[in-house]
């Protein structure tokens, strides 16, 4: 070959190398504008990579891809994707404007733009930690015996904002909660398959307040089971007395008849005629609560016009340990009750009598009171004629509890 023949060569050969580095420098310009969208391929010694300026928006350098493979999608949106070789590495910066995995089982991980993760499953180790907040403060975590909520400030709220949903707990045997600081002492305990509830001992023996959450008004268990009512959380026990218990005084007793087979007590209109009786305040009285009698009665013939009763009580609190005595400390009431008129409609109807209210300054339960119960005929408001028949006595009292436990 001649030295001109040569020359031409190389000149083609300088030409073709200065068009490449022109192109190359345009490609690099699209490339570096965003304008290209063509697949690119660059070949080193072992691999072809390929990437679309399109679905990748910041690639450093060929130093950012450690000899993998980037190919995409027939499309231009979110969907491309990077295949990695086991065994090599992707480093650098990447900015995305979001990113989805599609394995080849048809499971699909997607981040989104703000930061929302949609996995499929996430497996941790034992003891391996979820963590929530910026400084850590919920973890949920498995030690590989059991499977742990640890809190580290502030409430656990669980809320449920669904129109009437329930918060369902489904518990395949005991359910209970503990003492921080004492791991042993169950608190609250609920065993589904005995179906029981149980709440443990506190430290003053109460294990249990029901009601205002124990402030005022509640039910109050103790760790022997006593069960106590406090505030307004008290019930009114009625007791009766039967007709026949009452002691009939050696002066100015009522007189005693038969209605139809049953006791009773006929009351005079000119003497105070009494009954006495002895009431043992029983285990399950609020002490100081209130105590009232009130007795059912009767008249044989209805009257015309407008005529009342007055009954009358006399009582005195003795406790065990006082000396026995009626004749001085006692307290009286009387209470007015109107009979109904008009006969033979009304004829023994029963009346209930107003209450006979006493004053429980210092009774508790075990004492006893003396009463004495009478017509007061000689009161003023006392205008019915003829004889009151009593059929019947009762006494209320306020309770706090069902009784004694020991």
């Amino acid at each position: 070959m001649s030295l001109a023949a040569d020359n031409r060569g190389m000149k083609r050969l300088y030409d073709d190398i200065n068009t490449l580095r022109r192109r190359i420098a345009d490609l690099e310009a699209q490339l570096a504008a965003g304008q290209h969208s063509k697949d690119i391929t660059v070949v080193t010694a072992s691999y072809a990579h390929k990437h679309r300026r399109s679905s990748i928006t910041d690639l450093d350098d060929d130093s950012d891809i450690d000899h993998g493979g980037l190919s995409g999608n027939a499309d231009d949106d979110h969907a491309q994707y990077a295949q990695i070789a086991a065994a090599e590495s992707i480093t650098g910066v990447w900015s995305f404007g979001a990113v989805q995995v599609n394995f080849a089982n048809g499971t699909t991980y997607k981040i989104e733009s703000d930061g929302d993760f949609y996995p499929k499953d996430i497996h941790l180790s034992d003891s391996g930690v979820v963590y929530a907040g910026t400084g850590n403060d919920f973890r949920l975590f498995h030690d590989g015996g059991n499977s742990w909520i640890d809190n580290l400030t502030g409430n656990i709220n669980i809320r449920n904002q669904a129109a009437a949903g329930p918060i369902v707990c489904d518990i395949g045997g005991i359910f209970y909660i503990r003492d921080r600081d004492d791991g042993n002492a169950a608190l609250f305990l609920l065993d589904t398959s005995a179906r029981t509830l149980a709440i443990g001992a506190a430290a003053d023996g109460v294990i249990a307040k029901l009601g205002d959450g124990g402030t005022t008004n509640y039910a109050q268990f103790a760790a022997d089971g006593e069960l106590t009512l406090l505030g307004t959380a008290r019930v009114m026990v009625g007791e009766d007395i039967d007709i026949a218990i009452p002691k009939r005084p050696a002066a100015n007793p009522p007189g005693e008849s038969i209605e139809d087979g049953f006791p009773i007590l006929d009351f005079d209109d000119g003497t105070d005629e009494s009954i006495y009786i002895v009431y043992h305040i029983k285990q399950n009285y609020a002490a100081v609560g209130a105590i009232h009698l009130h007795v059912d009665f009767f008249v044989d013939t209805a009257p015309a016009d407008a005529k009342n009763v007055v009954w009358g009580l006399e009582y005195k609190k003795q406790s065990h340990g006082d000396n026995f005595d009626f004749s001085a400390g006692t307290t009286t009431t009387t209470g007015t009750n109107a009979i109904t008129t008009g006969t033979p409609a009304n004829d023994k109807k029963i009346h209930e009598s107003t209450n006979l209210i006493l004053t429980t300054t210092g009774f508790v339960a075990h004492d006893i009171i003396f009463l004495r119960l009478y017509r007061d005929a000689d009161h003023g408001s006392d205008d019915f004629v003829g004889d009151v028949r009593m059929n019947h006595i009762h006494i209320e009292y306020l309770s706090d509890r069902l009784g004694e436990a020991t």
